[in-house]
């Protein structure tokens, strides 16, 4: 899940995220835009419950403001992170 964790959150120096090509069941390589439908695919074979351990990382990172006030991270590192959150945040 670090893989959703990495596309959600726009991590983009992770070797896990440094993919621009996606073989599909045939064997084929396509590049495209990533989306959840891949990232199910994938998992498919190695989680259990996939959906709902995406879903279960998209919401942590949506819920980055709440995070931030439980754990008291100050306001202005909380602005600058979430301005950055929701420039990159795939939608």
């Amino acid at each position: 899940m670090i893989m959703v964790f990495n596309y959600v959150a726009g991590v983009s120096d992770d070797h896990s995220k440094n993919f621009s090509f996606i073989m599909d069941k045939n064997g084929r390589w396509r590049k495209s835009a990533v989306t959840i439908a891949d990232f199910m695919d994938f998992a498919e074979d190695f989680v259990e419950n996939p959906k709902a351990m995406i879903d279960r990382v998209i919401n942590a990172v949506a819920k980055f403001g709440q995070w931030c006030d439980h754990y008291s991270v100050d306001a202005g590192t909380k602005k600058l992170i979430q301005n950055a959150l929701d420039f990159i945040r795939p939608r």
